[in-house]
């Protein structure tokens, strides 16, 4: 099962069950028993790989219980990266029949780009056309299969326009050009958060950098190699490496943490393959938007007009250990005039989304979610930053559950809100 991953093979018999992976893990937190904790997800992979458990529903169903967060695999003393083996685990009960339904959609179906394209426009006529009302109102919601009539209630309004219709494939830099960026425009940026690319873009080129888009979208794999398509995953993962060679940028950018960590596995994806040196490349000079900005330092910024803001961090996993850019975040912030962050408790704990898990576990990701969102209470913030998508749907979602008044944005969001006479 493991032939392609020689060095996840070593890594199995470094796990000594010493349990500490249990003490981070969200999902074992909630379910306390042994089968959710990450070690007996090691377990059970070493057994798939040795043939010494046959294949069941039940297996299947307890490698889907985890959210990839990376946690365990950060906290691991022995060094094993505990998510790398529930993807490729999944993968493997993929090609021998389970999963059928992530399979097609997620190996068939995201990674057409007309696909996404007409689900788009579904969703929309779903919701602007009232048959979203009607068929919450009817109960409707209830047929669809599993958790997906509950999940229903954590998407967001569709905008009318996706980001890509609304942004130029160049975007020239303002002032003195700093150096040319790939901006990596996420599937979850494009059609529910055009607000945050064209705010993204607008920062960027502020701050002296010309930005370019590809004039092809394509997905970077995240989705795929979380639910068993991994072979799909890697196929896109050559896709984005070729458009960003072509696109004569120092840096690739992106403002979804889930798209820069799935760059930042590339290397791992594609080890072996002719892509190797490229993928590493461009994993070493990949960046979430605002960890960029601060990095390469923002343009003066003085108070002239700006309103003080209380602003707390919730960090997504993929930020915090894929990317380890926590730091780069709130050095950002600091930079921002008004602004006065308040640190929450456990803030690079998952809120519980990742992904597509909210759609699929919806009870357990909104108990996970309900910490999450009892730590933002008492922070006494009044502005939620996080820089990933699918973070801000779901914590959005716990909000409104709770009647909690505090916005949730992409930190970017408080940059390009500064009018231009705030630059010196």
């Amino acid at each position: 099962m493991l032939a392609h991953e020689p060095e996840l093979l070593n890594q199995l018999k470094k796990c000594v069950r010493c349990g500490q992976c249990r003490s981070v893990c969200p999902v074992f937190a909630v379910l306390g028993k042994e089968s959710a904790a990450p070690r007996g997800k090691v377990f059970l992979t070493e057994m798939l790989h040795k043939e010494k458990l046959p294949l069941s529903e039940e297996m299947a169903g307890q490698l889907t219980a985890c959210l990839l967060c990376e946690a365990c695999s950060q906290e691991c003393p022995s060094g094993i990266p505990v998510h790398r083996y529930v993807s490729i685990a999944r993968s493997h009960l993929a090609k021998k029949g389970y999963y059928k339904f992530k399979r097609q959609l997620f190996g068939k179906l995201w990674p057409r780009t007309r696909f996404l394209s007409l689900a788009g426009e579904l969703l929309k006529a779903y919701q602007h056309l009232g048959i979203r009302s009607l068929a919450r109102g009817l109960g409707l919601t209830r047929l669809l299969p599993g958790s997906l009539g509950q999940a229903e209630a954590v998407l967001t309004t569709v905008p009318r326009q996706r980001a890509r219709q609304l942004l130029p494939t160049v975007t020239p830099a303002q002032g003195e050009k700093r150096g040319r960026v790939y901006y990596f425009l996420g599937c979850a940026t494009d059609m529910l958060f055009p607000h945050i690319a064209q705010a993204t873009v607008k920062a960027l080129s502020q701050q002296g950098f010309e930005v370019v888009i590809s004039p092809e979208l394509n997905c970077c794999g995240m989705p795929q190699l979380g639910n068993g398509a991994r072979d799909t995953a890697v196929s896109l993962a050559a896709r984005v490496l070729e458009q960003i060679e072509t696109a004569g940028a120092q840096w690739v950018v992106s403002d979804c943490a889930s798209c820069g960590a799935a760059l930042k596995e590339y290397p791992q994806l594609l080890a072996g393959t002719e892509l190797a040196a490229t993928a590493r490349t461009w994993a070493e000079r990949t960046r979430e938007v605002t960890a960029f900005l601060a990095e390469q330092g923002l343009r003066e910024i003085t108070a002239s007009s700006t309103l003080p803001l209380t602003v707390t961090i919730h960090d997504p996993c993929h930020l915090a250990r894929g990317l380890k850019q926590k730091a780069a975040l709130r050095l950002f912030l600091q930079q921002l005039p008004g602004v006065e962050v308040r640190e929450m408790a456990q803030a690079d704990r998952c809120c519980g989304g990742a992904g597509t898990f909210f759609a699929t576990n919806y009870q357990l990701s909104q108990t996970i979610l309900a910490e999450k969102v009892a730590n933002i209470r008492q922070s006494g913030a009044q502005i939620v930053v996080t820089p990933c998508p699918g973070c801000i749907l779901q914590i959005s979602h716990g909000l409104r559950q709770q009647g909690l008044p505090v916005l949730v944005k992409h930190p970017v969001e408080l940059l390009t809100s500064l009018s231009p006479r705030d630059y010196k």
